[in-house]
């Protein structure tokens, strides 16, 4: 600032010198032109007298030539003056010049001072309006100023003094991450101050003040301790959520095994005593048990997958997908449920519909089990279908869907609105009709938005409701149907299961297939020959009395029959029927029956298969083919349900009541297989397999080790594998999953 004052006064000095000195040149070139002006016209005169006297006036030529004299004396001694005169202006001229050079870099720095000086107080005023501290330094260090707020925070004693080195009053727990050298970077610091430790936003700038000396560095302190207690807070309620959250899956983990363990001894024993000679009455018993058991064991998943959604622990596990098995699959499994209300079911698939796709069998198959679940629990009459077939989407990219319609209530627009949400109910209230969590369909929809797929309502009162099921894929397939020419008639009351099979068929190429009506039936046919008559096992009798006395021109009959009413496959198979058909109808089994070239050989094949299969016993399949198993449990009931199901699996068993134990007698090696649990007293399960395989003798670190927990949390099954277990079984332990593990290591396999 002093050079720059300095600069400016130097400059208004000589440009003050120079416009006096303008003047004086000015004044002298006035004077001299006056004297010579004077002298000019005297020198003249005299000259013109002289030339008067000397001429002869007589003579015309004489006057001319005194005139010419006279001018001539004129410009000789106006010429002289001029030539002064011309030298002095220009002399002033360039004097003048030379003051305007002088002027303009005089009036330019004054301006540019000026404009820094308002842009200095400008910034200023906003720095203090926000509350920031200014602290200019120079290029050493030294402290050159600081704004009314940094005087205030900082006064004498906390390091900030004009004149002196900067430092900065650090807080004692707090350590600064910037470099002095830094410039341009910003960082979060905490000082002390007169009013206790505070955060401030610290940016270091380089400017320069417009003298063209060295930079200065300018420190801006915003304060941010507000902002930084919020963060503080906000990390906080994260942690505490997190923990929450975790909390919750441990106990959501320990609920789950806890109650499974009972299930596990209650349905486990169902089924004991369901595959012992009862009454009616203690049949219904039993049924209501199982029933129970496992609308409790579905609501505990239930829950579990929720949790694990809401944690983000849910992964997917893609893989090879087979389409028609898999819907047939969700079918099957539900119909005892639909029938057992009187529902009919069955399902339909497009034969455009690729054999396989990527994604995660497990959960496609949870959704459309909770669709068609769902589906089952709402509809009192009509039944239920599930439906794929094959379409495109807006950019004709193909896709599956996968159609769930049922004959139930429907729902209003509200309803459907919200049907997704998380323990959303189509009605609620202690008179509500149908119980429940309210978490399948929410869940569904959270596992198809991760297989990013779609999933929609269509809806309403009175006229049920289609649940749709969205899936893009790469491709199709091109197979095409030739038509063929059997004739082919269905006749059943299910109208549902009537529909699909029509529907499989025609798309199958059996174009000339007929529902018939019962009303009509025997004109029916009396007018039409049929090569083939699916009916209905409610229509046995009425066929039977129309073809029963005449054998001629009967057509291969097909009955159709639930899987409750098998005993009645005898009585079919004595009589004029060619086959049956379980209900609900596979595809595959379908066509395979209708196809002239095997209809009678297969059917026929296929009736004593059926019917064999359902009568040899688990034990007489288990002869021959004992294995010698450990069995690791501390619960003694389900140590009793396990050792029963070994027992009519033909193998024998020993029980190992902890873990020291477990580890003891899978020594001997005489076991074929070890069945662990993980909660073990003295020693879990899983330091106990890991001594198993650490042992180092061949004889037991290669015996296979099954786990059989309740606990079925992602996080078990990893930490199993992980720790050298073969596989997992979850509790309640289910008869037929024992068998398949089982069934690898009896010799011969």
């Amino acid at each position: 600032m002093l050079k720059r004052r300095l600069k400016t006064e130097e400059s208004t000095h000589v440009v003050t010198q120079a416009r006096v000195s303008l003047i004086k040149q000015g004044e002298i070139t006035e004077k001299s032109s006056g004297v010579f002006k004077v002298l000019s016209i005297f020198v003249g005169l005299a000259c013109l007298l002289l030339a008067s006297m000397l001429t002869d006036w007589r003579s015309i030529q004489s006057l001319y030539g005194v005139m010419l004299a006279f001018g001539a004396g004129a410009v000789l001694f106006r010429r002289f003056p001029a030539s002064d005169i011309i030298a002095q202006n220009w002399k002033a001229a360039q004097i003048g010049s030379e003051v305007e050079q002088l002027e303009d870099p005089s009036e330019l720095a004054s301006d540019t001072d000026w404009q820094l000086r308002e842009a200095d107080d400008r910034h200023r005023t906003i720095l203090d309006a926000l509350g920031a501290i200014v602290i200019r330094c120079d290029s050493d260090g030294m402290v050159l100023s600081v704004n009314d707020a940094g005087k205030r925070n900082f006064p004498t004693g906390f390091g900030i003094e004009v004149g002196r080195d900067i430092h900065l009053p650090y807080a004692e727990d707090f350590t600064p991450d910037l470099e002095e050298s830094a410039v341009g970077a910003t960082e979060d610091v905490a000082l002390s101050t007169k009013h206790g430790t505070r955060w401030y936003s610290l940016l270091r700038l380089s400017i320069r003040d417009g003298s063209g000396g060295a930079p200065i560095i300018q420190w801006i302190l915003t304060d941010v301790t507000d902002r930084r207690h919020a963060e503080q807070k906000l990390r906080e309620d994260r942690d505490l959520a997190a923990n929450a959250s975790e909390a919750k899956s441990r106990f959501l983990a320990m609920v789950s095994h806890e109650i499974r363990t009972p299930l596990n001894g209650m349905l486990g024993m169902a089924d004991l005593l369901d595959d012992t000679v009862t009454t009616a009455e203690q049949q219904n018993y039993i049924s209501a048990i199982k029933t129970s058991g496992t609308t409790l064991l579905m609501l505990i998943d239930e829950v579990l997958d929720y949790s694990k959604i809401e944690a983000g622990k849910l992964v997917l596990e893609t893989g090879v997908v087979e389409l028609v098995p898999l819907v047939e699959r969700v079918v099957e499994l539900l119909s005892p449920k639909a029938h057992a209300k009187g529902l009919q079911i069955g399902s339909f698939i497009d034969p455009a519909v690729p054999q396989t796709i990527q994604s995660d069998p497990a959960r496609l198959q949870q959704i459309l089990y909770n669709l068609v679940g769902n589906a089952i629990k709402f509809t009192e009459q009509g039944g239920v279908s599930l439906i794929l077939e094959v379409s495109q989407d807006a950019t004709g990219r193909p896709r599956l869907e996968f159609a769930v319609k049922d004959t139930g209530p429907g729902m209003d627009g509200v309803t459907t609105a919200r049907i997704f949400r998380e323990f959303e109910q189509g009605e609620y209230g202690r008179d509500r009709k149908f119980d429940g969590a309210g978490l399948g369909l929410a869940i569904s929809k959270r596992l198809a938005e991760l297989m990013g797929c779609a999933l929609t309502v269509q809806s309403q009162l009175g006229r049920g409701s289609t649940f749709l099921l969205e899936m893009s894929v790469d491709r199709v397939s091109s197979a095409h149907c030739e038509e063929k020419p059997d004739r082919i008639a269905i006749l059943t009351s299910n109208h549902i299961e009537a529909s699909l099979i029509e529907k499989t068929l025609v798309s199958s190429g059996f174009v000339d297939t007929n529902v018939l009506a019962a009303e009509q039936l025997e004109k029916t046919l009396q007018e039409t020959r049929f090569d083939r008559l699916l009916v209905g096992e409610e229509y046995v009798e009425r066929i039977r009395s129309l073809y029963g006395q005449n054998s001629e021109d009967v057509p291969e009959i097909f009955v159709f029959i639930k899987p409750q009413e098998r005993a009645r496959i005898a009585d079919i198979k004595a009589g004029e029927f060619s086959g049956y058909l379980t209900r609900p109808v596979r595809r595959a089994s379908l066509l395979r029956v209708i196809s002239p070239a095997s209809a009678q050989t297969e059917g026929a094949g296929k009736l004593d298969t059926e019917a064999t299969d359902q009568s040899v016993p688990t034990e007489r399949r288990a002869q021959g083919s004992e294995l010698n198993i450990l069995v690791a449990e501390d619960n003694p009931i389900n140590w009793m349900l396990v050792r029963a199901l070994l027992n009519k699996l033909g193998h024998k068993s020993e029980l190992a009541e902890d873990g020291h134990q477990a580890v003891s007698l899978s020594s001997s090696g005489a076991f074929d297989v070890v069945l662990m649990d993980l909660h073990m007293p003295g020693l879990d399960g899983l330091e106990a397999i890991s001594k198993i395989r650490g042992a180092g003798e061949e004889n037991t670190s290669r015996v296979p080790i099954y786990v059989v927990s309740a606990d079925v949390m992602p996080d078990a099954k990893e930490e199993a594998l992980k720790a050298g277990a073969d596989g997992f079984l979850s509790k309640p332990l289910k008869k037929r999953d024992l068998e398949t593990v089982l069934k690898r290591y009896v010799k011969g396999n």
